[in-house]
């Protein structure tokens, strides 16, 4: 699976190293939704290789954060750990959003039937954060079922690739991405990303993934 994933990512970010020449020259006419988030730079695409797709905008009201920064979403809830701020989501594609210790932590959420595969998904993250030679660094993977969620995850450090699709990334060095991919929840698939310095995402690392493992069935 893991070459699969680095092939996939090197082809994904081959197509965005060209789409971003090609729009030096001619802008994209497409309106992305969420910049650091629900874009095809960084969310979760219908199609990650296609940076011209877009993701309908989800329900309203289809999220809540409790006041103990607690996310209800698609019919499951997952509960932060103690220390994490819970901040309000900056973009309509988030459903919650949270400051861990300088790691910003956030929920994707893209309606039902919505967002692409686990393997799209841990691919596309893969392709934004480069090792030295400029390919994908080399990231590890997961899979944990929970009842009955099927949780992938993704982590990778290197030069991570920040930005819009379409235009030139600026990177940003010795960042670590960690990102889960939530299936088989009621309503439909749920996305988690934390980005951040590696010296900072090292100390949330369990927290991050303790985080992702605390989805169950919403009361």
């Amino acid at each position: 699976m893991m070459r699969s994933i680095l092939g996939v990512a090197a082809a994904a970010g081959a197509v965005a190293a060209a789409l971003a020449v090609g729009c030096k020259e001619k802008p994209p006419q497409t309106q992305y939704v969420d910049s650091a988030g629900s874009s095809p730079a960084e969310g979760a695409p219908a199609a990650p290789s296609d940076p011209a797709s877009t993701v309908p905008a989800p329900p309203a009201g289809s999220s809540s954060v409790s006041a103990d920064g607690a996310v209800t979403v698609a019919g499951i809830t997952l509960t932060p750990p103690d220390g994490w701020a819970a901040q309000p989501p900056s973009r309509s594609m988030r459903a919650a959003q949270y400051d861990a210790g300088g790691v910003e932590v956030v929920v994707f959420y893209f309606g039902p039937g919505q967002g692409g595969t686990a393997e799209q998904n841990l691919a596309r993250w893969a392709s934004q954060v480069l090792g030295e030679d400029g390919a994908p660094a080399e990231p590890s993977t997961g899979h944990v079922d929970v009842g009955s969620l099927h949780i992938s995850t993704i982590e990778s450090t290197g030069v991570y690739q920040s930005g819009m699709p379409g235009a030139a990334p600026t990177p940003l060095e010795g960042t670590t991405l960690i990102g889960a991919v939530i299936e088989g929840a009621p309503g439909g698939s749920v996305f988690v990303r934390a980005v951040g310095p590696a010296g900072a995402v090292a100390p949330q690392r369990d927290a991050i993934l303790a985080f992702v493992r605390s989805a169950a069935p919403a009361p």
